[in-house]
This record gives C-alpha cells, structure tokens and sequence, in this order.
C-alpha cells in the first residue's frame, strides 16, 4: 500500500513573515511545520531566508495586499505602479473620479516621465487588474452609485467582523485624521500665509465619550509664544512644512493614541484594546506599524475607493473648525482697544491652541455619534441626541461678531461662506506634483 503525499502548501510572505516570528519566540519547528502543513525542511529554509523575508516586506510596507503574495520576486516597473499609487491616493482624496482608462492613461503618462522611451511598459487591462490586486483598489469606479454602495457594505462588514472577531465595544473603537488650519485667516483676507497653517490631528471614538487631545503639527520647533506656558492645551509638534507625516503619525500612536486609550478604558472598567479606523493617506504607515506587540491595538484602513464612511469627515472636523472661527471672532471683539487687523496680527499661535482645545471640548456627544451612522449605525438606541446640525452655531451669529468689528466693512454671505472654508480642502499633509511624484522616485544621486 503507497503512503499518502503530502499535498503541497505555498506559504504566502504573511505566513513565512509570523513563523519567523514564532521562531523567534522559541516555538519549535515541527510545531511550526504541523501547524502550517509543511516539511521541517520548508521551516527551516523560512529561517535562513528571514533577512531577506523582513527587508522585503519593509520595501513593500505601503503596499497594502502585498504581504499575501507567495513570492519575493519583485514587480516590473515598481517605480512607476508606486508613483502611480500615490497620485491615485491623492486624486481619491480630492474626491476625483476614476475609472479604468483614467488609470491606464495616467500610467502611460507617468510612464513617459518616468522611463521616457526606454520601459517596455504596456497598460494593459490585465495590468490594471494586477496593480488593483498588488495595491487593494477594490473598486474604480465611485462616481456610479452602485459602486460606492457595493463598497461601502464591504467596509461595514470588515468593521463588524473585527468588532465580533476581538470583542470589541463602541467604546473600543476609534476614528482620527487631520486636516490644515489657517488659524491667522482674516474674515475680509480669504487667504493665509502659509506660516499661519497648522495641521490638526482629531480622534474619538464611536460612543462619543472619548476625546484625546488634539495634536498640532507646527513649523517651529520650540515657538517662542509657549516658553511662558508649563503645560500646553493640546500635544504639539512640529515638521517644517506643518504636515503630518509618516514617522509623526507612528510616534502618536505609540505615544499618545495607546496610553491614553488604554487609560480610558480601565477608567471604564474595560480591557485596554482598541480599533483605530484611519484613512489610507500617504502620511500614514502600512497596518503592520501601526499594531502592539500584543495586538490588542490595531487599525483598520478604509479602502483608497471608499472614504466618504469616514466619521471625521461626517461633521467633526467641520464642527471644530466653525466653532474654533467663532471663538476667534469672540475673542477679537473683546480686545476693544484695538482694530481687529491689530487683534488679528496679535494673535500668537499659542492663543489660537487654546482656541482649538476650547472648540474641540464644544463638539458634542451628538455630533460624535451622528458621525458613526453611515459607517456604523444603530449606535444610539434609547438615547436623545438631538441632531448634529443643532449644534452648529448659526451663519447669521457669525455674520453678527463680523459686523461688529472695527475697522471692517460689512462682507456678503458669499465672502464669509468663503472665508469659513478657506482650508476645507486642506488634509493636512502634502500634494504633490507629477514632477514631485516622479522625482521621489528617481535614484539619488
């Protein structure tokens, strides 16, 4: 009678990258090996590979679906399918509209600037279904309806097999992003300098009951206004553009997003773990950075087709903002001494912070869960939250403050219309160019 052959496994990178893991932790290969259902042989070649297996997945770590591939060999033209991600990020961020041919021609064109007439390069739709896979754009699309509905049930679905997988309760899941702040911006200007943008970095969680403290990302790194001040309203730091980034990010997850979440929730009787849910912005990591050794803190990321489910963008921020411009006009009518361009320019950047905490504090319980409905709904059961729009505070008020200041003419509701959505379409980290995109991919020299 002939023994029966093992059939063949192919590990993906994920699976060799966790029984590297477990090597190192002292499991013992055969254990590995009958878990995996692979040779001792198979374990033992993933050891001596793990340099080679790490530094791959640390090039590929903004790749988001990369981790599933079964082989290290890389992918022609990774230049160019990297350029071509991150100006696909950036469109889907603005809200552009994108379809197969966009993709395709963008390519073609990144392409030429890229390599000129030297790649052997083809966009063909065999390739656009490759880059999809390679980078997780499970949908183009968004423009039709069908397609923003059919991608947005799959979000909801993730959210709700993570929230059963791990446990989880409202209180243990959390949304943040940022978004630039003209903080200086005069209601009769519409414009900024740019050393008056900062970038704001808002997170709360779906039950409403936990704010962390806003972190702002300035230029300087120690302003001179807040030598005077022991201790800050809110966490600050600085990049010298004021954007958020990569590494910005990472060190407030570990350092601010995990200590103060974890502290929360033992004040709330529950265990420290949590669900940050987060955009795929380029100034944040891959997942695989963004998780405790423990994995009780891990994030998951709103597909690049499908971010209108954001709750921060369903009102908080926008909420913070008008607030943040009605206490700056308050807080200009009260200094009467003076005209309001010389309590405008008076203004330290440390003022504006405590402006920001105060308004952060004034966005209500209502509006954070009102937030949570297209992505989460059924949150408020039982409970009298009124609507998010009764608290916002009335266009006419803020028409009122601005009449009342000296030295201003009176502005039409278009002008402050304006002036109150000077920075909505800044996400508070930085766009870039073709050029730029292509440049960042060239060899330095």
């Amino acid at each position: 009678m002939m023994s029966g052959r093992r059939k063949r496994v192919v590990l993906s990178i994920d699976d060799k990258l966790k029984i590297v893991e477990e090597l190192k932790r002292g499991t013992k290969a055969n254990t590995l090996a009958q878990e995996y259902g692979v040779g001792n042989s198979t374990i033992s070649d993933i050891k001596k590979s793990a340099p080679q297996l790490e530094a791959f997945a640390f090039k590929m770590k903004r790749t988001p679906f990369s981790r599933k591939r079964k082989v290290m060999r890389a992918v022609e033209d990774q230049a160019l399918e990297r350029v071509l991600y991150r100006w696909f990020l950036q469109q889907r961020l603005l809200g552009a509209p994108m379809s197969g041919p966009i993709i395709i021609e963008k390519a073609k064109e990144l392409n030429g600037k890229l390599n000129g007439g030297h790649s052997k390069f083809k966009a063909s739709n065999r390739w656009l279904c490759n880059f999809k896979e390679r980078y997780g754009i499970r949908c183009l699309r968004v423009a039709r309806e069908t397609s923003s509905i059919e991608a947005g049930d799959w979000v909801k679905q993730s959210l709700q097999n993570l929230v059963e997988q791990k446990g989880l309760v409202r209180e243990q899941v959390y949304n943040c992003d940022e978004t630039g702040l003209s903080w200086r911006c005069l209601p009769w200007a519409g414009t900024t300098a740019s050393e008056d943008r900062v970038t704001l970095l808002a997170c709360t969680n779906a039950s409403g009951m936990h704010k962390l403290n806003l972190t702002l990302v300035g230029k300087a790194v120690n302003p001179n206004c807040f030598k005077h001040f022991a201790s800050l309203p809110v966490q600050y730091v600085w990049e010298e553009n004021a954007w958020m980034t990569c590494d910005l990010f990472k060190d407030w997850f570990f350092n601010e997003f995990v200590p103060s979440v974890s502290r929360h929730l033992l004040e709330r009787g529950l265990e420290p773990k949590a669900l940050l849910v987060l955009d795929v912005a380029p100034c944040h990591p891959d997942e695989t950075y963004l998780q405790t050794e423990d994995e009780n803190f891990t994030c998951l990321f709103l597909p690049a087709d499908n971010l209108l489910l954001q709750p921060m963008g369903q009102g908080i921020l926008a909420c913070l903002k008008l607030r943040f411009r009605l206490l700056l006009l308050q807080k200009t009518l009260s200094r009467e001494a003076c005209s309001a361009a010389d309590a405008f320019n008076g203004l330290t950047l440390a003022d504006a912070a405590g402006l920001m905490e105060e308004a952060w504090q004034q966005v209500s319980i209502s509006t954070l869960r009102n937030a949570w409905n297209e992505l989460w709904p059924g949150g408020d059961e039982g409970l009298d939250l009124g609507s998010a729009e009764d608290e916002l505070p009335p266009t006419a008020e803020i028409s009122s403050l601005i009449s009342q200041l000296s030295g201003v003419q009176q502005l039409n509701p278009e002008d402050i219309f304006k002036w109150l959505n000077v920075d909505s379409n800044d996400h508070g980290f930085e766009l870039f160019t073709d050029e730029e995109l292509v440049d960042s991919a060239m060899p330095q020299s």
